[in-house]
């Protein structure tokens, strides 16, 4: 069908499933590559371009979007289904795409959402425990999201606090948090919004922080959410190009990747200028 619509608009095209074991060898020398998915199909095809250093070849990015948050493509603008997306390339504009790059975990290279510490890692491993247990819960992406956002408030008021210094361009900050999460785009997971102002186009990342003593706020807030209201939490927010987070062994996360289960120390990563080309929607 997505082919189809394609064709209708008249362009050529080929087309690949990342479900294939050699998917990135089908990879050739198109135009544009158009990818349809959710956050991690997105991700993990920047990542093997960026791991190949094809980033800048000719390819120009552009996002179906067909996953259940669609945190990247609604950053991006790809907000109104496939059909649309694909009838806004006849218009799109060029524009060029930060990504931040993780430093010493070999491995989790780059991400274009997040990477952090504390809750969010601590809701994807929630989550992904109570897929194994009852798939029946998460089989369309309303029950997905409705699962996540009840078992974020759960899990930020049973998680402990951990002390950490966070060093962003030359500034030191320090405290117990619940969250510190440096992110190149201002929502993660089910559509939480971190920073209305982050933006993967200024060449900054953004720190978000959760004090410990905004526990039961920040889980009022979210079961304000799960009952249908909207705004956005005052999250503690810094920018810088490059951040260091010392902290106690804590369970972290880059994008949608579980790091090492028991924890790690130190997290570090800078932003890289636009090292993606993408045909965005006017």
């Amino acid at each position: 069908e997505i082919v189809s619509l394609f064709g209708r608009g008249g362009h050529q095209v080929a087309y690949t499933s990342i479900k294939s074991a050699k998917w990135s060898q089908q990879l050739g020398d198109e135009e544009i590559l158009a990818i349809g998915g959710g956050d991690g199909s997105v991700g993990k095809v920047i990542k093997e371009l960026l791991n190949r250093r094809l980033a800048d070849s000719s390819y120009c990015l552009a996002i179906l979007p067909l996953g259940t948050a669609n945190n990247v493509a609604k950053t991006l603008g790809f907000c109104s289904g496939v059909e649309s997306a694909i009838d806004s390339l006849r218009s799109a504009r060029y524009e060029r795409v930060d990504v931040g790059k993780v430093l010493g975990i070999p491995g989790h290279e780059f991400f274009l959402e997040s990477a952090g510490l504390g809750l969010i890692a601590e809701l994807m491993l929630k989550v992904d425990k109570l897929k194994k247990e009852n798939k029946a819960a998460f089989n369309t992406p309303e029950k997905k999201m409705n699962v996540a956002l009840d078992q974020l408030r759960e899990v930020v008021l049973a998680m402990e606090s951990f002390s950490c210094e966070i060093t962003a361009d030359g500034e030191i900050f320090s405290g117990k948090y619940l969250l510190a999460e440096v992110a190149n785009m201002g929502t993660v997971g089910p559509n939480l919004c971190l920073a209305n102002d982050a933006t993967p186009f200024d060449g900054l990342l953004n720190i978000v922080l959760l004090p410990e003593d905004e526990r039961h706020a920040f889980a009022s807030f979210v079961q304000g959410i799960s009952e249908g209201n909207s705004g956005q939490y005052p999250f503690k927010s810094i920018f810088a190009k490059a951040i260091t987070i010392k902290c106690d062994k804590t369970i972290a996360h880059v994008d949608d990747e579980l790091l090492d289960g028991k924890g790690i120390e130190k997290l570090s990563a800078k932003v890289l200028r636009g090292p993606l080309q993408f045909l965005l929607p006017r």
